[in-house]
Parts: structure tokens; sequence; C-alpha cells
């Protein structure tokens, strides 16, 4: 399915819906707090980030104080910490307690390449986004990313061949 704002819109309905009927859900405190960030992420940017960043940071901290072994709330309380209070380390420091809680949890290597690119570490960010990739193969954001992490680093020939392994287009979209 095809992200748009009606789609996350709709995600931040079910997720109340579900919080509503279990307040101890930290999932659902938790994907709140994602889309949230993916509405107002940069690259995103559905609506005002200075808008949606703080809702997405309050939902995170949510699921942690429900659940502190869940870590889908660590993964965007790290990516409010870099875009909210340019915190790299702090949000360095979140992504990896997130990875150590799930070492299979793509979306939080993939935040993490991005906390790294902010510190111009391009290898390390390379191999976070190319561990990404690895878990989620058919992952258009991830083939995206992973093509963006070799483009930053100047590294063409790489960042075509990502690229080119996007089945759905997303970066021809971007």
């Amino acid at each position: 399915q095809e992200v748009t704002h009606q789609s996350l819109s709709r995600a931040i309905t079910q997720y109340e819906q579900a919080i509503a009927q279990d307040p101890t859900y930290a999932a659902a405190y938790a994907g709140i707090a994602d889309v949230y960030h993916v509405l107002g992420g940069p690259g995103w940017e559905f609506e005002p980030p200075r808008d949606l960043l703080p809702k997405a940071r309050q939902a995170a901290q949510r699921a942690i104080d429900v659940d502190s072994e869940l870590p889908d709330g660590y993964a965007v309380r790290g990516m409010t910490r870099l875009w909210l209070d340019w915190d790299p380390e702090g949000a360095e420091r979140d992504l990896r307690k997130a990875i150590a809680l799930n070492p299979s949890f793509a979306q939080a290597h993939q935040y993490l390449s991005t906390v790294l690119v902010a510190q111009r570490r391009m290898d390390e960010a390379i191999a976070a986004s190319q561990k990404a990739t690895d878990l989620d193969p058919l992952s258009p954001i991830s083939l995206t990313t992973l093509g963006y992490r070799y483009y930053y680093a100047a590294r063409y020939a790489d960042a075509v061949e990502a690229f080119s392994k996007d089945p759905g287009g997303t970066a021809r979209r971007l």
C-alpha cells in the first residue's frame, strides 16, 4: 500500500482506537509515534515538523514508559532527538538500544544510518543501511536509503545499483 497522508491519518485513528481499548498497549503508542515521525519527518513532511515531531516524541516516550523492552519507542524517540534537539549522540544511544532489544529491527538500522550520516560517519552509515536492507530486502525505503548513503559517500556506481533494485521506484518519486 502506498504511503499517503490519508493512509497515515487512518493509521493514527486505528492506533487511538486500540489505545482506547487498552491504554497499556505500548505498540500502539509506538505506532502513533512512528506515524507522526513520518508525517513530520524530513523528507516526508506531510505536515509541518514543528507540529508533529513533538507528538512523535511524546508518543514514543509513552511507549517506553509502558514497555521499556519494546524497541519501537526507542527508535522513534531517537529520531526525534536528532530532528528536534540536534542530539545525534542521544539519538544514537536510543537507536542502539532499539537494536539491542531487537537485532532484526530493520527500521532501527535504517534510522541509525540517518544519525550516522548526520555525524559524517559514512562507512558506518552505509553498513547500518546495508543491514536494514539485508533484513528487509524488498523494502523500497531501505533500498532507497541505501542508495542515498552511497550517493552521500560519492560512491555513485553503488548508489545507482541500489536505486535500480527498488521494485516500487521510490527513488524516482522522491
